[in-house]
């Protein structure tokens, strides 16, 4: 029974991050929290983010070799803007005993302060005015040039105005969510749950904000703290929480969308689109060996 691994969740949490990857959303790897619909839409899925952002920089790296520059791809990090854990603090035990309420990403995060540092250095070696107009403000910019080539416009469909709408939605479809009374029920579970374990919080958001930390903090969770993260992810298992989220979001999600005829059509066939150009990109450099 998850309860059981209260009283062990600082020995699992001390294992090496190389050990358990961590994926999007600071999810571990071999079990994940599923995404909303209207993430996946948005095209947050991490493995396309990916895709999409190798096929990117080959793009761009081609052209400022053209133009006399030695590409830098910017340190980035995979994005969801509408996940359960920015919404609803769910988590999976897993991830609660190893992390605790710290950003599971604090590590990449801080990689990426280093990475930019180096970055800086790099654009500063190359005429840096010269070498940013070529990439983003000059005469046919290598940034738009690429996102033509991948994406059929100078954009990504997460930046269309197809995206803004299902971002709307997606506000609309939460407070739906939260005026539903399957899940304010299930809240309530969760409440006496937690309360039944010691823990006086009186809403999701209050496990939280006992425990607040700068997002690069790398520091390990104290054993408080993980094994009040491993009540709060099992008390949203035992509740079904998290199920019942993802029922009501669903299905307010698709009745939204149906008032915006066209929208969800628009975004899938670009980022099918996107997808099966970079597969082409990425795949003939492969087999270049280049």
């Amino acid at each position: 029974m998850w309860v059981t691994l209260i009283g062990c969740s600082a020995s699992e949490g001390s294992s090496s991050d190389t050990e358990n990857p961590v994926g999007m959303n600071g999810v571990a790897a071999d079990e994940p929290v599923p995404q909303l619909p209207s993430a996946k839409l948005l095209g947050f899925d991490p493995a396309l983010q990916r895709l999409l952002r190798q096929a990117r920089d080959l793009l761009i790296e081609q052209c400022m070799a053209d133009r006399g520059f030695d590409y830098v791809p910017y340190p980035e990090l995979d994005t969801d803007l509408i996940s359960l854990f920015d919404l609803y603090g769910s988590i999976s035990i897993q991830q609660a005993g190893r992390f605790g309420y710290h950003n599971p990403n604090a590590m990449r995060l801080a990689e990426i302060e280093t990475e930019q540092a180096s970055y800086n250095t790099k654009v500063a070696a190359q005429r840096a005015d010269d070498y940013y107009a070529a990439l983003n403000s000059g005469t046919d910019p290598c940034t738009s040039s690429a996102n033509l080539d991948l994406y059929g416009t100078e954009y990504s469909p997460s930046e269309s105005g197809a995206a803004l709408q299902v971002l709307q939605v997606a506000g609309e479809t939460v407070k739906r969510v939260n005026a539903d009374p399957q899940f304010i029920a299930a809240a309530d579970d969760w409440h006496r749950c937690m309360n039944d374990l010691g823990y006086d919080v009186e809403v999701l958001s209050d496990t939280r904000m006992s425990y607040q930390f700068e997002p690069t903090d790398t520091r390990s969770p104290g054993e408080d703290e993980r094994r009040m993260a491993v009540a709060d992810a099992g008390c949203h298992r035992e509740t079904r929480l998290d199920e019942i989220i993802i029922d009501l979001y669903s299905q307010a999600f698709t009745e939204l969308l149906e008032e915006n005829q066209g929208v969800a059509e628009e975004l899938e066939s670009a980022f099918s689109r996107a997808e099966s150009r970079a597969l082409e990109l990425v795949g003939a450099t492969a087999t270049t060996g280049s």
